[in-house]
């Protein structure tokens, strides 16, 4: 049983040692691979290509990755995450907005604009 994030990654990022010797790739994820890689400038092509040829079989998506990508020690990119700030809840309730739009909106609202927004926000969603 390969571990994805101690042995498959490091595995197409640095060691270059198969750690699916026996052939059973059942601990293969395509999806997870491809996007850890993308978080790296240097992958994000290879990762691209694997997600448009997402039907081919894990060992040969694999063995493409292996091959393509260079051996070299990769500092730590930590995954995004989504932004559950009180902000952002207040002001996709006051738009009536979806989470991506109330970024934007949040971006382009003055402090003051936003103030307003909580006040009314927490008025109307008292506990």
């Amino acid at each position: 049983m390969a571990d994805l994030f101690k042995e498959i990654i490091p595995s197409i990022m640095h060691t270059k040692q198969n750690v699916f010797d026996d052939g059973d790739m059942k601990d293969y994820n395509a999806f997870m691979v491809n996007r850890a890689l993308s978080l790296h400038m240097d992958c994000i092509l290879q990762a691209a290509e694997m997600n448009r040829m997402h039907d081919l079989p894990k060992e040969m998506q694999y063995a493409y990755l292996m091959a393509k990508i260079r051996s070299r020690k990769r500092p730590f990119v930590p995954w995004a995450k989504k932004d559950n700030s009180a902000e952002l809840k207040a002001v996709s309730w006051f738009f009536d907005y979806n989470d991506s739009k109330a970024l934007v909106a949040l971006g382009i609202l003055q402090e003051d604009q936003i103030t307003n927004i909580m006040a009314q926000y927490k008025e109307n969603h008292k506990t």
